[in-house]
């Protein structure tokens, strides 16, 4: 009985007109008290479940992240290293096709077949100096590879921090795949036309047949080796695709885990 008259004093400490305080204000103050402290403790209890809950969500989430963080900067890692043997061939065909235009020039020029074969040379050259600069593209690729490799590194380190930055990067990808896709069309395109330039060359050509099956030879060569490439550039792409792909799973993902951190946020205001 001590432990109700304390609160009822603490409660009603000051009462601004003693007309309205009403006596059963005293009967009832109690049970009321247990009641609202009943309320809140379970309103409390609640919000430590819902908490809890959540927490166990994004734990949950955080770790499917992680594994696909780690399975993209494993990937990443295998395109770069392809895309690394992609250079260092195209970097051999370069110097092939230097030397082959070397050729051309040197052989066909000096011969009495220099007028009517000029222009034939010339479109040559044009599209083998075409196809070097989508070859430098496709180079410019393998090293922003390079970068995504790292940038997917980082955000599976912070991946404690739900690893939002990997958007980023799966923006990236995307731009990659499109560009990917893109220079190798146009690879294919210029290359089709060098080798039909080539061909033309040797059919209006009265050298030599060791020179004509020379040029035959090359030809076949830098057809075979640049159709490799091709295929294997178009893997490439199809698996930036994929990644892209999967990417944009991974993002919603950090977009409803952002949600969770909101949630969580106004929970702790109260």
């Amino acid at each position: 009985m001590g432990i109700a008259k304390s609160l009822v004093a603490i409660f009603f400490y000051e009462v601004e007109n003693f007309n309205d305080f009403k006596p059963r204000y005293l009967k009832t103050f109690i049970q009321k008290y247990s009641d609202f402290k009943y309320y809140y403790l379970n309103i409390r209890a609640q919000k430590l479940e819902m908490t809890n809950e959540i927490n166990k969500i994004i734990l949950n989430q955080l770790k499917q992240n992680t594994s696909e963080i780690d399975k993209n900067t494993s990937i990443f890692k295998e395109i770069f290293e392809e895309l690394e043997n992609i250079r260092r061939s195209l970097t051999t065909i370069s110097e092939s096709f230097t030397n082959f235009t070397n050729y051309l020039e040197y052989n066909l020029y000096q011969s009495e077949e220099k007028m009517n074969l000029e222009k034939e040379v010339q479109s040559s050259l044009k599209n083998i100096d075409q196809l070097n600069s989508i070859l430098d593209l496709i180079s410019g690729i393998a090293e922003q590879t390079i970068l995504l490799s790292l940038n997917a590194g980082i955000e599976a380190a912070r991946a404690g921090k739900l690893g939002r930055g990997f958007a980023v990067v799966a923006d990236e990808v995307r731009k990659l795949s499109e560009n990917t896709q893109m220079g190798l069309g146009e690879m294919e395109g210029a290359i089709k036309l060098v080798i039909q330039t080539i061909q033309s060359i040797a059919k209006s050509s009265n050298s030599s047949t060791q020179e004509m099956n020379f040029i035959r030879d090359k030809t076949n060569e830098f057809s075979k080796i640049i159709s490799n490439l091709i295929n294997s550039g178009k893997e490439i792409s199809d698996k930036l695709e994929q990644r892209s792909n999967v990417s944009e799973d991974f993002e919603k993902n950090v977009n409803q885990l952002k949600c969770y951190e909101d949630v969580l946020a106004k929970l702790n205001q109260y």
